[in-house]
């Protein structure tokens, strides 16, 4: 009899054991490999294939492994971008330095608090605007800003000493970093940290 469900992986339905097999399963193991690996007979590991296969609609030993995969591969992502999400939120907190998240183009999605004590823009001046707006004007017109973006693209992490564009029009000497943020192998934006030299914190940030 065909089975028509729709195959899907939910932990809830398969029991310990039967996600046991088909893990070992994932490695290569032969049903004899597995009945040995778990002490059970070449019969019980076939029932809990059977069983696996009727609860996930799996139309394969193949297709059974390969639910199991792709699944603990959308934990280890998601764990990833909630631990990434999290380091992102404290590296906002930074007061020593200016730091730019940018989406795939270049465009100013968020800043943090230093930015606007070191280079003195607001939300309002730099969201929705291209992170070249705090490169001197020479550098602009020399293409930096974009061949940063793509060495940081193909080559990683930029790191580059210059003069960068406060919002007085004021110019002062930084050190700054651009990274190119991936999700899995798809480019989803870019960090920009930027460190003046010899910046110290206002006293209100100091005191707390």
């Amino acid at each position: 009899m065909e089975n028509n469900q729709a195959a899907v992986w939910d932990d809830q339905r398969l029991s310990a054991r039967e996600q046991e097999v088909i893990l070992l399963a994932a490695t290569g193991a032969t049903y004899k490999e597995i009945g040995v690996k778990l002490d059970i007979s070449v019969t019980t590991v076939r029932e809990y294939w059977v069983r696996a296969r009727s609860k996930t609609g799996a139309a394969s030993r193949a297709q059974a492994v390969a639910l199991m995969l792709t699944r603990r591969h959308e934990r280890s992502t998601q764990a990833l971008e909630r631990a990434n999400s999290r380091m992102l939120k404290f590296m906002m907190l930074a007061i020593d330095a200016a730091i730019l998240l940018l989406d795939e183009n270049g465009i100013i999605q968020s800043w943090n608090l230093g930015l606007m004590d070191i280079l003195g823009y607001t939300e309002n001046d730099l969201i929705g605007q291209p992170f070249s707006v705090i490169f001197t004007q020479a550098d602009r017109d020399s293409g930096l800003p974009e061949e940063e973006m793509r060495l940081a693209r193909e080559e990683g992490p930029v790191r580059e000493r210059g003069n960068h564009l406060c919002k007085d029009g004021s110019v002062i000497p930084a050190t700054g970093t651009l990274l190119a943020l991936w999700n899995e192998h798809e480019l989803y934006g870019y960090g920009k940290i930027l460190r003046p030299k010899d910046w110290a914190a206002p006293k209100s940030f100091l005191d707390g």
